[in-house]
């Protein structure tokens, strides 16, 4: 049995949108997802990453449990986890643990096998555990889906066995385009809906 990791964010779930709206009544913000051409919410935000995730472990007490999945994830991954092991790879800080597992069990109930954290801050350039690359590397990640494209050039370098789906939404997850000298990473195929995916890994 082959074994697919999952990012979390953006991927399987929608969490952007309920967090701009969630923070643009709690702080007067005007944010949408069109502003997120890159994966800075500090930056765009204009705060520090410390305090971007204060904001965020706000939001995280009444909103990540029910955050709703991207459009088809649940289907898919349900028919998907049955020819393969399924787990869930994510940035989110560790201590959002047990709330992500409950919020797993809420939405996809018996897809994932087991959840990593990498304990990675707001500020994408610290880690605090293994990369998402070491993760897939340790767990012989055959297919990762993440909508990252940093992530995604990491994963390929740590892991050279993982084959990368770079799932960009219908073309709105503006913060993985290419910029206009750079190349698709060898071994990373954008993919545009979850049924897309289901194509390329029910075969």
């Amino acid at each position: 049995m082959g074994i697919i990791g999952v990012d979390l964010d953006e991927t399987s779930f929608d969490l952007i949108g309920p967090f701009f709206e969630w923070h643009n009544k709690r702080h007067g913000t005007t944010l949408s997802r069109a502003d997120v051409v890159r994966y800075d919410l500090p930056g765009l935000i204009g705060c520090s990453a410390d305090e971007l995730q204060k904001r965020f472990e706000e939001f995280n007490t009444t909103n990540l449990i029910s955050l709703q999945p991207m459009p088809g994830a649940r289907e898919v991954l349900q028919r998907l986890a049955e020819i393969y092991n399924i787990v869930a790879i994510s940035s989110r800080p560790v201590n959002l643990r047990d709330t992500t597992l409950q919020s797993i069990e809420r939405t996809f109930p018996e897809v994932f096998s087991e959840l990593y954290l990498t304990g990675q801050s707001f500020d994408t350039k610290i880690r605090h555990g293994r990369t998402k690359g070491t993760l897939c590397r340790d767990i012989g990640v055959d297919y990762m889906v993440e909508d990252s494209l940093e992530h995604a050039r990491e994963i390929r370098t740590a892991s050279p066995r993982t084959q990368v789906l770079l799932y960009d939404y219908n073309g709105m997850h503006l913060w993985n385009q290419l910029g206009p000298l750079e190349i698709m990473p060898e071994g990373v195929r954008r993919v545009y809906t979850w049924e897309e995916i289901s194509v390329l890994l029910e075969g």
